[in-house]
């Protein structure tokens, strides 16, 4: 493994959220919590999601899994062929 260069691409980290800006996503904590809602905003230290209770402020070093959340349709779409 290569060491990191600042003007390489950009971290894993941020090109994932970029491509999961304005969508719905999963969270998982460390402590096992799920959490799911719309990706609004991040940083290099925390991400905002809009859940139905409202807007929530996560910090990452809290977060174990980031995942787009794939709606049930499309996962029998994918059974299927």
């Amino acid at each position: 493994m290569q060491p990191h260069d600042p003007s390489a691409a950009p971290p894993l980290v941020e090109q994932l959220l970029n491509g999961l800006l304005d969508q719905k996503i999963q969270l998982y904590l460390i402590t096992g919590v799920k959490l799911t809602g719309q990706l609004l905003a991040y940083d290099d230290r925390s991400v905002l999601i809009a859940r139905e209770q409202g807007r929530q402020l996560i910090l990452l070093q809290a977060v174990s899994t980031i995942q787009r959340t794939v709606l049930r349709i499309e996962q029998d779409v994918e059974q299927e062929v």
